[in-house]
């Protein structure tokens, strides 16, 4: 877990305090970590996609419905299947049935293709596509969206209908707060009232420089932004 006042120090040690004074505000500094967790697992997920290695900074947001922790997702009459309220990417999935061989059961997995809208509606509405037709050993699913207690939920819609389904996806993080207070016009960290960054120490340099390019881009946007004041100035 990176300690939001650990990276707040490095940052300001970084961009040189006594050079710029207060450029990095906490207020500026909570914007900035809002958008930190998406930023952060979106880098790591275009490694995974590249290399199809899942990198330790990656490796604690995957988690899995189906396991003894976690139950399966349910279908319903119509085979969709609402998920998880954490869902951001999705990883894999397969359908789950027993099987009794002799009064012992076994587990029977089938891998669940997901496909875009357009190929869903042709492989389930047969014609020129009745050979992929889906089956309970070839099920194929789709993302889509539900209208449940009055908002839109995240969902797939499964075919063929079956009861249960395990998924593996990456999850989603809580956003980081970094919580102070001030006395003496010192900015002094609130440990409890903080919301760490919810990611490996691994992951720290990463964090600080995306922080120092976003105060970078918004220094060089103030120094032409000032410039081009002055010369409006001269011509009223």
């Amino acid at each position: 877990m990176l300690n939001v006042n650990d990276i707040w120090n490095r940052v300001n040690l970084l961009i040189g305090k006594d050079q710029y004074g207060k450029v990095l505000t906490p207020l500026r500094y909570n914007q900035i970590l809002k958008w930190m967790p998406q930023r952060l697992t979106d880098k790591y997920l275009q490694e995974f996609e590249e290399t199809r290695v899942i990198s330790n900074n990656l490796r604690h947001l995957f988690k899995t419905a189906g396991t003894p922790e976690t139950p399966y997702l349910s279908v319903d009459a119509f085979g969709r299947v609402r998920l998880p309220d954490d869902f951001y990417y999705p990883s894999s999935g397969y359908t789950s049935a027993f099987l009794n061989e002799c009064g012992s059961f076994s587990e029977i997995r089938n891998n669940i293709e997901f496909v875009d809208d357009a190929t869903f509606g042709e492989r389930t509405s047969g014609g020129e596509a009745a050979m992929l037709y889906p089956t309970k050993d070839y099920p194929i699913a789709k993302y889509t969206n539900i209208f449940e207690n009055d908002e839109y939920v995240q969902a797939m819609l499964i075919a063929p209908i079956v009861s249960k389904i395990s998924f593996t996806y990456i999850r989603e993080t809580k956003t980081p707060v970094f919580a102070y207070t001030v006395s003496s016009g010192t900015i002094i960290y609130d440990a409890a009232n903080s919301v760490q960054l919810d990611f490996p120490d691994s992951a720290l340099d990463d964090a600080v420089e995306m922080i120092v390019q976003d105060i970078a881009r918004m220094l060089h946007s103030q120094e032409d932004y000032q410039p081009s004041q002055i010369q409006e100035a001269k011509q009223s």
